[in-house]
C-alpha cells in the first residue's frame, strides 16, 4: 500500500513531488512497476509514453483516485509541519467536460464543492471564480453555456475549475486531446504561463514536440520509468526507441529551434 506523506522539506525546497518505488497492480496486470523520480517545484513537467504506459494511472495515484500497491509519494509542504498543498486535477476530456445546460462560471464554482459541506459555498465564491477565469483568459465567457463553447474554450473552463481553490500543483490528463493545432498551441502556452507564475504543472501527453519546445522536465514511461529529468536528457533517441519499440521516432531540428517529430514503422525492437 502506498504512503502519501508531507515532505519535511522547507519552503526553500526545490522538489514538489517525490515518487519512490511506486507500483500499481490491477489483479495480475502490472500497470506501473517501481517508478521513482522527482518533480521540481514550479516546473512544467511532462509524462510521456505510448498508450498503456501508465501515464493516466500515475496521475490518478497522485490525486488519490488509485491506490498504489507499494511505494511512497511525498508532497512538499510550503512550510515544515504543514499539510500537503491542495491539488488541481483535470481528467481526460471525455470524462471531464459537462454536456448539460450549465454556464462556464457555474462549472468553475463546482471546483469549490469538495472543500465545503454540500450546498454551502464560501462567501467569496464569485471573486474566486472570477480570478480563476481570468487566470486562463476567459473572463468574458463566464455566463456562456458550456455547450456553446469550442473545444479549446471548454478545456480552459476545466482548467479554471481546477485552479479555483488556488492549488500549487495542477495535474492534467491529455488536456490537448481532440483539439486542432491552433488550440493545442494556445493550450500549451497557457500551461507554460501557469508554471512561469510558480505553479507546478504535471501533464500526461503524447505531444513530444510540444514538450521539447515548452516543457522543463519530463518522465518517459513504459510501465516503468525509462528516464526522467530535463527534457533533452529524457527524449533521446535511445530512450524513445526503448519506450516506443517498433514505432521509431525521427527528430529533425531546423533553424530557429523548431523540431519536426514523425512516427513510422521501423525494424527496431
Amino acid at each position: 500500500m502506498t504512503s502519501l506523506l508531507t515532505s519535511p522539506a522547507s519552503a526553500g525546497a526545490q522538489t514538489a513531488i517525490t515518487l519512490s518505488d511506486v507500483s500499481v497492480h490491477f489483479g495480475t496486470v502490472v500497470a506501473l512497476q517501481d517508478v521513482t523520480f522527482a518533480i521540481p517545484r514550479g516546473s512544467l513537467f511532462g509524462l510521456l509514453g505510448p498508450n498503456g504506459s501508465g501515464k493516466s494511472t500515475l496521475l490518478k495515484v497522485l490525486v488519490g483516485k488509485v491506490r498504489a500497491t507499494s511505494g511512497q509519494v511525498q508532497f512538499a509542504a510550503a512550510n515544515p509541519g504543514e499539510a500537503p498543498p491542495p491539488l488541481g486535477y483535470v481528467p481526460q476530456a471525455s470524462t471531464a467536460e459537462p454536456d448539460f445546460p450549465i454556464t462556464a462560471g457555474e462549472v468553475v464554482a463546482m471546483g469549490l464543492y469538495g472543500a465545503r459541506p454540500r450546498f454551502r459555498l464560501p462567501f467569496r465564491t464569485p471573486a474566486r471564480v472570477s480570478q480563476a477565469l481570468a487566470e486562463v483568459s476567459i473572463e468574458d465567457l463566464r455566463d456562456r453555456q458550456v455547450s456553446e463553447l469550442s473545444g479549446g474554450q471548454r478545456r480552459r473552463v476545466m482548467i479554471a475549475r481546477a485552479l479555483v481553490r488556488d492549488p500549487q500543483i495542477v495535474l492534467l490528463d491529455e488536456p490537448a486531446a481532440g483539439l486542432d493545432q491552433g488550440a493545442d498551441e494556445q493550450l500549451t502556452a497557457l500551461l507554460r504561463s501557469l508554471a512561469n507564475r510558480g505553479r507546478t504543472v504535471v501533464v500526461a501527453t503524447h505531444d513530444i514536440e510540444g514538450v521539447l519546445q515548452q516543457y522543463d522536465h519530463a518522465a518517459l514511461l513504459a510501465g516503468r520509468c525509462i528516464a526522467s529529468g530535463p527534457v533533452r536528457d529524457v527524449l533521446t533517441d535511445e530512450h524513445l526507441h526503448e519506450a516506443f519499440g517498433r514505432q521509431l521516432l525521427v527528430f529533425q531540428e531546423e533553424a530557429g529551434g523548431h523540431h519536426d517529430v514523425t512516427f513510422h514503422q521501423g525494424d527496431h525492437d
